[in-house]
């Protein structure tokens, strides 16, 4: 998926140079896999409701005129045209040679199956491939259910991996600014509850799907989640409130701890809530107009924003 990553290309496929169409033992073997795939224990193990396959046609037309299957090299040009070659999208044509067939399978499954349902069908067809790679060498499969499953697999990993190394970061920094284990877990724990809250806004209350766009919000939206309370919770490590002691335990003749935790708190409060308000204003009013775009893409942006 080019949107989510880099591809190799040595994954890319290729036309086999050496590939003859018009060879019988090709046909045969052609033939030999398109009925493996209309087997019902095939059927139901790769979720086939319905198999589309040119050279099974091709073979009953050719038996409907009287002719024999295979084609010879020679004629099987010749008769493919006959037999409707020139119209079917599941042929590669070159003037009017056959050079390649595909072969269409519709599947019990849509787009909106679990992902996991979707992966473990197009594991059954990988091996399913491999079984049949003496009839069918270097043959592949493609479908829009790996492509979507692919993608929200590689973009649910990618969110995950993402907010762990931004909590692992914001905590390792505060850590590093305060020495203090707690207000570095407070930072984590109110990130975490930032993004719980605007999921469940955005699932339950909205009712949106988490797709492409949510994810990449979402991915987006944990700095704005993180910085706010950093600030704040580094504000309210400096001892400034406190007449410069760090002793906040009642202990050393510093003010008791309940009183030094509600300085240092207004202190933090005075120094940054107007700068977060300000910050959280200016944010919500650009991103208004953003609720008004005629792109999706746009709307979602801006309505996650102001949420």
């Amino acid at each position: 998926v080019p949107l989510l990553g880099g591809s190799d290309p040595a994954d890319a496929w290729d036309f086999a140079q050496d590939f003859d169409m018009s060879n019988p033992w090709t046909q045969r073997h052609l033939v030999a896999f398109c009925e493996a795939l209309s087997k019902e224990e095939n059927k139901e193990r790769l979720s086939i409701e319905l198999t589309k396959c040119w050279m099974t046609q091709f073979a009953d037309c050719l038996l409907r005129q009287g002719r024999r299957f295979p084609s010879l090299a020679w004629e099987f040009d010749e008769a493919a045209i006959a037999c409707g070659a020139a119209a079917e999208k599941l042929l590669w044509l070159e003037g009017s040679s056959v050079r390649a067939m595909s072969v269409a399978s519709l599947l019990t499954v849509g787009l909106a199956a679990p992902d996991e349902q979707v992966l473990r069908i197009r594991k059954e067809w990988d091996g399913f491939l491999a079984e049949e790679a003496s009839f069918v060498p270097g043959a592949f499969h493609v479908s829009p259910l790996w492509v979507e499953a692919d993608s929200r697999s590689e973009l649910i990993s990618g969110t995950v991996s993402t907010l762990g190394i931004l909590l692992v970061l914001s905590f390792g920094g505060m850590l590093v600014f305060t020495g203090s284990l707690v207000l570095s877990l407070f930072v984590v724990i109110s990130t975490v509850c930032t993004l719980c809250f605007l999921m469940f806004f955005v699932v339950v209350v909205l009712g949106w799907q988490l797709g492409l766009l949510e994810g990449i919000a979402l991915i987006y939206f944990i700095g704005y989640a993180v910085t706010f309370s950093l600030h704040v919770t580094h504000l309210y490590a400096d001892d400034t409130p406190v007449g410069g002691s760090a002793v906040v335990n009642g202990e050393g003749g510093g003010p008791p701890a309940a009183a030094a935790r509600l300085k240092r708190t207004a202190f933090a409060l005075r120094s940054m809530g107007c700068a977060t308000l300000g910050s959280g204003a200016t944010t919500a009013g650009a991103s208004f107009f953003l609720v008004f775009c005629t792109l999706r893409v746009f709307q979602r942006l801006g309505t996650m924003c102001l949420i």
